[in-house]
């Protein structure tokens, strides 16, 4: 392997690692009537920076071994896929374009600049995993998710977080206005945070890691391989707990719904692989795979991990649950859902998405510039009350338009037929994860750490070959 590819997958891992890490430099921190413009801020993350130092050291290495071995086009290889590798390249291009008729030009250019990233940490994921790494990458952010998780759960139990300027996190006091808190009888009960600015995200990156648990221990198939990996096994059913109480006390519903659709097609097909005879076959001479007529062959150990795993999960949430019964069951009462006012806000950005949207629906009003053009149309109103659109989908066509949502949508679709038709249950699982947190809230689309998750996550996801 080329030095130079050497060093740039261990920056990409140090990338992951540190990605729940808010640490930013603040370039601008615009003010608006004396109020902090949130959705204005522009900053440069130490991951981002990570990221981008890696991808510069594996384009000079591609392009230096392109150059050896005489290839014309060095990144051709990255993604195979004709629809998938057109509608990104085109996705971002148009991004960049958009500043060019963005209220906030600045915004709109460093909302491209992330978009370029999430595509590079895309590409990288893809080609660590088609090289046999795409576990190291799954195992890193297992760690973060612990850790992530073990935070959560202290800032829980003592209800306070603390601030630190060198972890990017801030302190939100249970008592205090704008701090995430749940209402019920008892009193306010704090959300965990982790490290993340909100408790939301921080939900969805431990769903993520409990997710990877459940899908490496499923994984586990043969014998040989579990007494090799015992001691990671054994790790990894250990962690089960911890991320389950680190789930629950994010009070996420969106990321609570996720993992449970991800999880459940997880186990759906692991199940089905190990409680059903397959029909053994060998390769003829044109090397395609040829059925053996009235050979069948055992499965193999999938079926027990994957009880195993279902029986951890199930146990763990149930007891967790029972514990917190009063304050998770509210979750999911109607009265306290309407108390808490959290549907009639996702109205309210709903209806500024669509007003924006109705301004310019063809070109969009620029990356990231959606707050800026409601700012723009309604200046009497507070900044503090002007939100995204709590939808991606409807988010990115307000920012980018018809052609941008088009090209996000073929993007989609082409990568999700593509795992489809390489039965890739994960990568199918994994986008369920997702898909709650993607309806119901922003930060998928104008967060740095949301867009890298999700670009990381299906980069490591997509180029596996099934479950």
């Amino acid at each position: 392997m080329d030095r130079l590819t050497k060093y740039s997958d261990r920056l990409f891992f140090l990338f992951v690692l540190l990605l729940p890490l808010q640490t930013v430099y603040l370039l601008r921190e615009p003010m608006i009537g004396g109020a902090k413009w949130q959705y204005g801020t522009i900053g440069i993350f130490a991951s981002a920076l990570l990221l981008a130092t890696a991808v510069m050291i594996a384009a000079i290495g591609r392009s230096r071994q392109a150059k050896a071995e005489g290839i014309r086009d060095p990144f051709r290889g990255l993604i195979s896929e004709p629809l998938p590798r057109v509608a990104l390249i085109l996705f971002v291009l148009w991004a960049f374009l958009s500043p060019a008729w963005a209220e906030d030009r600045a915004l709109a250019l460093y909302g491209a600049l992330t978009i370029l990233l999430a595509a590079d940490a895309f590409v990288m994921g893809r080609d660590l995993t088609r090289r046999g790494k795409g576990g190291m990458i799954r195992d890193i952010l297992i760690l973060g998710a612990v850790l992530q998780a073990l935070v959560g759960i202290g800032q829980f139990v003592t209800q306070e977080t603390f601030s630190s300027a060198l972890l990017g996190t801030a302190s939100h006091p249970a008592w205090a206005a704008g701090t995430s808190v749940l209402k019920n009888g008892s009193g306010r009960w704090f959300r965990a945070y982790g490290t993340f600015p909100h408790p939301n995200v921080y939900g969805l990156f431990v769903a993520v890691g409990l997710f990877l648990v459940v899908h490496r221990i499923v994984g586990m198939r043969d014998k040989v391989d579990a007494r090799r990996h015992m001691f990671h096994r054994a790790v990894l059913i250990a962690a089960l707990p911890v991320l389950s109480l680190g789930l629950l006390v994010s009070f996420s519903r969106s990321a609570w719904a996720g993992f449970v659709v991800g999880t459940t097609i997880l186990f759906w097909r692991a199940v089905q692989d190990a409680f059903h005879f397959h029909s053994a076959d060998r390769m003829d001479a044109l090397g395609k795979s040829v059925e053996i007529p009235g050979s069948r062959v055992k499965p193999g150990m999938t079926g027990k991990y994957a009880f195993a795993g279902i029986v951890a999960v199930v146990v763990s949430m149930a007891m967790f649950s029972w514990i917190l019964r009063g304050v998770v069951f509210p979750r999911f009462d109607g009265a306290v859902v309407a108390q808490e006012g959290s549907v009639a806000d996702r109205k309210t950005t709903y209806r500024d998405a669509w007003r924006v949207i109705g301004e310019s629906p063809i070109v969009g009003a620029g990356m990231w510039n959606s707050t800026a053009a409601l700012i723009r149309l309604d200046p009497e109103r507070p900044v503090w009350d002007v939100q995204p659109a709590h939808d991606v989908p409807l988010l990115v066509l307000a920012d980018l338009g018809i052609p941008g949502l088009l090209f996000l949508f073929a993007l989609v679709i082409g990568s999700l037929v593509t795992a489809a038709r390489r039965k890739n249950t994960a990568a199918l699982a994994m986008f369920l994860v997702f898909l709650p947190s993607l309806f119901l809230d922003h930060f998928l689309w104008d967060s740095v750490t949301g867009l890298l998750l999700l670009a990381v996550s299906f980069g490591m996801m997509s180029d596996e070959v099934s479950t």
